[in-house]
């Protein structure tokens, strides 16, 4: 993939968002603007202001009760004028407080109504500015009081229902009231997702425009950002790890783009080898203006970006394509203040990184991917506004690519760029999909390669790496791919290709392949089971690299591998017979298919179909 080089960039380059300068802005213009607070940038959290009635503080003490926990995670931060410092001008610290709050909580009784400070002053500057700059404000009816003729009336309030003394277990009603705040986080956070600073970022060179088609992912952004704002955090290192195509740089992309208010600088490097990543790191100091961008020796140019990372607070770096997590080491100073997210095929994060594992996208995420991307419906539309025929295809086109990120991508650059319907693509790639997964369209400038170039590329890294693991993943990619018994290769040893014998009969050459498929995550060891996972792409891959009469070789070897280890049928051999039964029966399909002659087959089919008989007779009587 051809990346510009990042030394060629300004130091100044930020995104492409329009910004007005505050400098222009008059006082009351300033606090006019819908923004987080700075404290709340740096702090990382949002501010709620709560005002209510001496009265009705144990109500205010129960709901702080509930909203604990988004406290301790470093989500929110309360404030109310009864906590202000002794001594304070209280009635001017209050009120700047309310003016800079992201929320604001009125906890309405009787008292409140009746409090002239409470309604005259908080509650009227709350509605102001709610009306002006759209800061959410929510009623929080706590006594009966008929409020719906007051200036708050028209809100939405909590908890639905009744008031919070009118429930029998008052927990319940502020547990109904902390949810409907959580919403009203959520919505206030998707506003931010396009950066909105007082200030451009000084240092900033992502080299991706922001994905218009992002979907799905909102658990684990939002968890990074969680685990980066906790202070209890012992790594501030975050891996982001999976197969490729499985959107590790495009929810970097995003987490760069939509947390971009909390940083003083971002910074990206490409790690695709151990070259590449010093070559990012010496163009780290043109974007930093450092004095020694100039210079010729390397080492020193890395030194100084090491000492402006360790002497600098508030910055991300993201590091993409990491094959080795231990370089590292040698590029990021410890101690350091800021964070650092990794993008990586590799499970093995070590003692360096915390792991965050990338699963494919569930079948309704992966069809409003699909929607969104064939410019079906508009980017930020959701699985409800697509007509029924729509829906129902994405999802089986979704459920076909087995919910791949980069699939879904071309699979929506195809439909776009021919105008095809999503119906004729289903046909189509049922048809043709050795050819659709090595197509990548024309727009794919983020990630040029398709589907099969990208794991065709890992792959040629992996035979280079270790054979007996492609030999390995070759085996396994006609295997039934969601529950490979791992004995299977032990029991089967005798008839396995060579390499494949070697590793099968010794743990620690098994374990090396192992380990080393796990670098590019073709697979997932289930080690609670002895089970592997291969993803359905990838064996579709493997099986177009291999000749007809080299995929019948395979079969015709885990044919004999699955009829050794399958047993006979008696009760005692249940458990195993079931256990092997996902197996034998995708063997049963092979032989069809390949019309397999053997005498093994033979064999193989009628243990299976005595153990499935066995099992009628017992579940009919």
């Amino acid at each position: 993939m051809h990346i510009p080089q990042l030394g060629t960039l300004q130091k100044n380059l930020i995104p492409i968002y329009a910004m007005r300068s505050m400098s222009t802005l008059s006082t009351v213009e300033r606090l006019g603007v819908r923004r987080m607070s700075l404290q709340s940038h740096l702090a990382q959290v949002i501010s709620i202001f709560v005002s209510y009635a001496e009265e009705d503080t144990e109500f205010f003490h129960g709901l702080e009760r509930q909203l604990s926990s988004l406290s301790r995670e470093g989500l929110i931060q309360c404030s109310n004028r009864y906590r202000l410092s002794p001594g304070t001008e209280w009635r001017e610290k209050a009120k700047e407080e309310l003016e800079v709050a992201d929320i604001i909580l009125l906890l309405v009784s009787s008292f409140f109504v009746a409090s002239d400070y409470c309604y005259q002053e908080e509650a009227m500057l709350a509605m102001a500015l709610h009306n002006r700059k759209k800061t959410p404000v929510i009623p929080i009816i706590v006594r009966p009081v008929e409020w719906e003729q007051l200036v708050f009336g028209e809100l939405a309030s909590l908890p639905i229902g009744k008031a919070v003394s009118m429930w029998p277990n008052k927990e319940e009603a502020f547990s109904n009231i902390v949810k409907g705040i959580k919403e009203t986080i959520e919505e206030l956070r998707a506003k931010f997702r396009t950066p909105s600073i007082d200030r451009p970022l000084p240092f900033w060179n992502v080299p991706y425009w922001r994905n218009l088609f992002f979907t799905d992912h909102e658990e684990v952004l939002v968890n990074l950002q969680s685990a980066f704002a906790s202070r209890q955090a012992p790594l501030q290192v975050q891996a982001l790890s999976g197969l490729a195509g499985i959107g590790k740089t495009q929810i970097a992309v995003e987490y760069a783009y939509r947390y971009a208010a909390l940083y003083q600088a971002i910074l990206w490097v490409h790690a695709d080898s151990p070259e590449i990543l010093l070559s990012s790191f010496v163009d780290l100091s043109a974007v930093l203006d450092l004095p020694e961008k100039n210079e010729e020796n390397q080492p020193s140019i890395v030194k100084a970006v090491k000492r402006w990372l360790q002497q600098n607070t508030h910055w991300l770096l993201v590091v993409d394509n990491l094959e080795d997590i231990d370089l590292l080491r040698d590029m990021v100073p410890s101690p350091h203040s800021g964070h650092i997210l990794v993008t990586t095929r590799s499970r093995r994060t070590g003692h360096i990184a915390h792991r965050v594992d990338l699963e494919p996208m569930q079948i309704n995420e992966g069809a409003l991917l699909l929607l969104r991307r064939a410019k079906l419906i508009i980017p930020n539309a959701m699985l409800k506004d697509a007509s029924e025929a729509d829906h129902v295809m994405a999802k089986k086109i979704a459920e076909t690519v087995h919910g791949l990120p980069l699939a879904l991508d071309q699979a929506g650059a195809y439909i776009e760029e021919t105008e095809r319907s999503l119906s004729d693509y289903a046909d189509l790639y049922q048809q043709y999909s050795s050819l659709f997964l090595k197509r990548r369209g024309a727009s794919g400038h983020d990630h040029p390669e398709s589907v099969a170039t990208t794991f065709s590329l890992s792959f040629e890294k992996l035979k280079t790496l270790n054979p007996a693991a492609i030999v390995l993943l070759e085996f396994c990619a006609f295997l039934y791919p969601d529950a490979i018994p791992e004995e299977i290769f032990v029991g089967g040893a005798s008839v396995l290709p060579a390499l494949l014998h070697t590793a099968a009969t010794d743990p620690i050459v098994f374990d090396q392949a192992i380990e080393d498929l796990l670098k590019f995550s073709f697979i997932r060891r289930k080690s609670d089971q002895n089970m592997l996972i291969v993803h359905r792409l990838v064996q579709a891959v493997i099986k177009d690299t291999l000749s007809e009469e080299q995929q019948c070789e395979y079969i015709e070897k885990i044919v004999h591998v699955i009829d050794a280890v399958f047993p006979s049928a008696e009760f005692s051999n249940w458990s195993r017979c079931q256990r092997y039964l996902l197996q034998a029966q995708t063997c049963a399909k092979l032989i069809q298919e390949k019309r397999l002659l053997l005498a093994e087959a033979s064999q193989l089919l009628y243990r299976v179909g005595v153990y499935l008989y066995h099992c009628y007779r017992r579940n009919a009587f």
